[in-house]
């Protein structure tokens, strides 16, 4: 009986090591890979960083068509010119006598 009871009181002082590692290895796990763990922050950062790379082309994709508006004329501004003749250079297929046409192959306009 007391080697049970050197054994139990020696287990007694081993196991709080053993729980406190335990409870450590939870917390730094899921400070890592949990919801809002470093990972989940690196992943929203790199979305943050595409998602701002895909805003800067769509705003530049739109001044570029509010010029093209721009120039299409309203009010007292007159309609440009060269802009008039793509416009139906593309879409009634008329073109200037002296004008040289390159057709493209695939189909494409």
């Amino acid at each position: 009986m007391a080697v049970l009871a050197e054994i139990r009181g020696r287990t007694g002082w081993a196991i709080w090591p053993i729980v406190l590692f335990a409870i450590l290895a939870y917390f730094i796990y899921h400070g890592l890979e949990g919801e809002r763990g470093l990972i989940a922050y690196l992943r929203l950062q790199y979305q943050v960083a595409h998602l701002e790379q895909e805003l800067t082309l769509a705003r530049e994709e739109r001044e570029a068509l509010e010029r093209r508006i721009q120039l299409l004329g309203s009010g007292n501004n007159p309609i440009d010119p060269d802009l008039l003749e793509e416009q139906v250079h593309r879409r009634l297929g008329l073109a200037n006598p002296n004008d040289v046409i390159i057709l493209r192959g695939g189909g494409q306009e």
